[in-house]
């Protein structure tokens, strides 16, 4: 069965061209799709489009949260099972494979570790920890 990765963007361009140049070559590999649902100023998806022409491109509205873009996203998905991750993640060289790993022994959903990228203020820490924390160690 097919696959895709779902990707909520609407950081800086800059983070979306990192999070794609670590999980396109591994979802081209696998054969999967990337698909990502883009909330930004105008013009910036056509830029993404030029620069990542076999990415799926979803465009959202200008108020579009978090869950609204993995919505899009996934709405715009194949069949198949769905990766989900966000704009300013950059995933590990394996980490199609030991998701779609997990998957195919049976689980319904896998996760992984996260780490905090942004580490200098106590509202990133803030932030990281409401979002992420109950992914951590108990």
């Amino acid at each position: 069965m097919g696959f895709s990765v779902a990707i909520a963007s609407f950081r800086s361009p800059d983070l979306l061209d990192a999070c794609l140049r670590a999980v396109v070559p591994q979802a081209r590999a696998a054969s999967g799709q990337v698909v990502v649902a883009r909330r930004g100023e105008a013009g910036e998806l056509e830029a993404l489009r030029a620069a990542w022409p076999r990415v799926e491109f979803a465009e959202s509205g200008p108020a579009a949260g978090v869950p609204e873009l993995r919505g899009l996203a996934m709405a715009r998905a194949p069949e198949g099972d769905v990766l989900l991750t966000e704009d300013h993640c950059v995933v590990c060289e394996d980490w199609v494979e030991r998701l779609r790993g997990g998957l195919a022994a049976g689980a319904d959903v896998v996760g992984g570790a996260m780490g905090n990228a942004r580490r200098d203020r106590a509202i990133d820490w803030g932030a990281f920890f409401a979002e992420y924390g109950f992914f951590g160690p108990h």
